[in-house]
This record gives C-alpha cells, structure tokens and sequence, in this order.
C-alpha cells in the first residue's frame, strides 16, 4: 500500500513538473456582459373532442412560431489557465434575458375537425439563465484570442396557454412552469486591453442554447369540461454578448 502510495505521488510530482515547466499560470477571473437574445420555436394545439355516437376526435395545430428577441445582461466567474499560446478555462455565467414578448398580443387562429373555429395567445418566459461551460482558447496574435465553449446551462421556464372558441363558447386556459437542462456551444474572441488595466480583455461571442424538452399544458375547457386540450412547445435560443473580464492577480 505504501509503495502504491509512493507511485501515486511520484507521478503527482512528475505531472505537476511538467506543468510548472510548459509555464502554465492559473487565475481566477470576473465580468460582466450584456447582449441580444433570439428564441424561436413552435407551439403544437391539441383538441379533443367529445363526440357521441362517434369516436373521440383530435385535432393538432403544428407550426405556429414562437418567436421573441430582446436584450440580455448578466455576470461571469471562473478560472483558467495559461501558457503562451492556449487558454483552458471553466466559468459559471448567469444571464438575464428581457424579453419583449411579442406573442404576447399575437392572435393565431386555427379550425379543428368538427369545423370550428379557436383563436389562441401563447405566452413563453424565461427566468434566470445559469450556464457552467469549459472554455479553449487559442492566441492566434497578441491581441486576439478565438475560443469555443460547451457546457450545460439551467433554467427555468413558464408556458401560458390562451384559447377562444367564439361559436361554442369554449375557453382553454393553462399555466406551466418546468425546469430545464439544455446544451450551450459558443465561439467567440478575446482581446486583451492590458494598456487600460493589468489583466483586463474584451470578449464577443455568439452561443447556441440547444432546445430542451417540450413544456405541456393541458386541462378541459370550460364550461363543458369536456373538451380535452394540450399545448406545448419546444424552443432553441441564439445570444450574440459582449463582455469586459478582469483576470484578478494573484
């Protein structure tokens, strides 16, 4: 046991030895950011009929866009470290996104297959964004650093459903919250402003947030509660951020 113990730290040393002499420097770093955001996606319809003497009915509605932009603000920390040519990192970034909810006022309409008529508002929202992704940069000159970053974010989102049978009578109305995990990839560049402040750079990147599950609402419309309805949707977000990183000496 002892001698396995000995091997262990032999090769710690060694690969810390290494490390030391390629002239790897550690930091840890801060920053803030702000931005643009653009979430599209679909929202799926579903009624279900109840028809007597016939079987149960149902019509899906695919299709309609959920699209929304706005601008997005948020905070970084993380660690990295550095030789002369790459950057190897891992940051924690936390993002808020204003929204301008243009499906808010948006009326869409379909027909189902008993021929009647719905109109119908969907609402999407996003809290808090926070992102935990690993970071590889490569200086290509001086002052210019690309880099790509992936990694898991987490959020968590609401759906309200609105929906309008003007013949019938019919109201549809639904509110979920559900918690997500989707993929972020990014690509972006860095330059360092060391004239300005010691460790200081600027970044410009665009990230890729991959859809996540599908948020359902569901319930029976009134005032028949019989009608059976579902809605739900499935969206992907594409943020282009600015950012100013302070590298904290050490």
């Amino acid at each position: 046991m002892k001698r396995k113990n000995l091997t262990y730290s032999l090769i710690l040393s060694c690969l810390l030895s290494q490390a030391a002499n390629a002239g790897w420097d550690g930091s840890f770093l801060v920053g803030m950011s702000g931005g643009w955001a653009e979430r599209d996606g679909q929202v799926n319809a579903t009624i279900t009929h109840p028809l007597p003497g016939f079987p149960t009915t149902t019509f899906i509605n695919g299709g309609d866009s959920n699209f929304d932009n706005g601008y997005l603000w948020g905070l970084l920390a993380g660690y990295e470290i550095t030789n002369s040519t790459w950057i190897i990192g891992l940051e924690a970034n936390l993002d808020w996104q204003d929204k301008r909810h243009k499906n808010d006022d948006n009326i869409l309409a379909f027909t189902d297959n008993i021929n009647q008529g719905w109109m119908y508002t969907p609402h999407f929202k996003t809290n808090g964004v926070l992102a935990f992704t690993g970071r590889l940069g490569y200086q290509l000159f001086t002052y210019l650093i690309p880099y790509v970053r992936l990694g898991p974010e987490f959020s968590s989102n609401r759906f309200r459903f609105f929906a309008y049978d003007p013949v019938q009578g019919l109201f549809a109305e639904g509110d979920s919250k559900q918690h997500m995990v989707r993929a972020v990839l990014g690509a972006g560049a860095q330059v360092p402003i060391p004239f300005i402040m010691t460790g200081l750079s600027l970044r410009g990147e665009y990230n890729y947030h991959s859809r996540g599950k599908s948020i359902d609402s569901e319930g029976l419309a009134r005032p028949d509660y019989a009608t059976l309805w579902n809605a739900n949707t499935k969206v992907s977000t594409n943020s282009f951020k600015a950012s100013i990183v302070w590298n904290l000496p050490i």
